[in-house]
């Protein structure tokens, strides 16, 4: 790996930490996610100053090209993220809908229950 291309994904893992951090302190994300975007910063890091772990890695699990394994990796972790994501989205869903509905419901009743003091 190219000591130019190390140098610049280590500034953007850097870059991208602290772009992470201000939006925990903004309250525009929660922690329980940024946790997950540090550690692939961090991960990225590590390899960008030791490349011979994913060279071992490739040789490890007979991949011929150990930027295969960079794309394998990130590809399995976007597949884990997105699946964690439609999780979370449709708990919410459920959630907002559960909300409405008793919403409804205590809107009907408080509307009977005016109409029966009247």
């Amino acid at each position: 790996m190219p000591l130019v291309l190390r140098i610049t994904l280590i500034l953007i893992s850097l870059f991208f930490i602290l772009f992470v951090v201000k939006k925990v302190n903004e309250g525009k994300l929660q922690t329980q996610f940024s946790l997950v975007w540090l550690f692939i910063a961090a991960v990225i890091i590590v390899i960008a100053i030791f490349p011979q772990i994913m060279f071992f890695a490739a040789g490890l699990l007979r991949i011929e090209a150990s930027s295969n394994l960079v794309y394998l990796l990130g590809i399995i972790t976007l597949l884990f993220l997105m699946v964690n994501l439609s999780i979370k989205m449709s708990k919410y869903d459920n959630d907002i809908r559960n909300l409405v509905q008793d919403f409804g419901i205590y809107s009907f009743l408080k509307e009977q229950e005016e109409k029966n003091e009247n």
